[in-house]
């Protein structure tokens, strides 16, 4: 078997790969870039989105682009113009916490986990978390 690195993004924490099966391509995240990333195997073309901020998971709308949370809790985000557009921020009145991971549901839901940040940790305060505790919430919808 051959390994082969296809997307030499030198990202520094590569997470969130979801693959979509309509256009067939594989986007992914860098958590700290903050940045979105979309593969195409076909091409080999890697394009790449900044992030108003750190990002904790991303995953597929029906209607096309995609719903990803970022510090500021949920967003739409349409790679076509590059908008962010605010949906909702379910934990803003809990400090120390961040989106950690998030996968779509058949069904369509976006279920997306919570956890605690932890300080102090060599130049990561308040960015590198250590899961405390879990809750997930459905964003329902497209």
């Amino acid at each position: 078997m051959d390994i082969e690195c296809v997307v030499d993004a030198r990202a520094e924490l590569g997470e969130g790969t979801v693959w979509d099966p309509v256009a067939q391509v594989l986007w992914w995240i860098d958590i700290y870039g903050p940045t979105i990333y979309r593969f195409d195997p076909a091409s080999r073309k890697n394009h790449s989105w900044t992030a108003p901020e750190c990002l904790g998971c991303i995953g597929l709308r029906q209607s096309g682009g995609l719903v990803l949370t970022m510090a500021s809790g949920f967003h739409f985000f349409e790679p076509d113009t590059g908008v962010f557009t605010p949906i909702a921020d379910p934990e803003q009145d809990i400090p120390d916490t961040r989106f950690n991971d998030g996968k779509n549901r058949p069904s369509g839901a976006f279920l997306v986990w919570i956890d605690v940040r932890s300080t102090g940790q060599a130049g990561r305060e308040n960015r590198c978390a250590v899961p405390a505790r879990y809750r997930s919430f459905r964003s329902q919808g497209d």
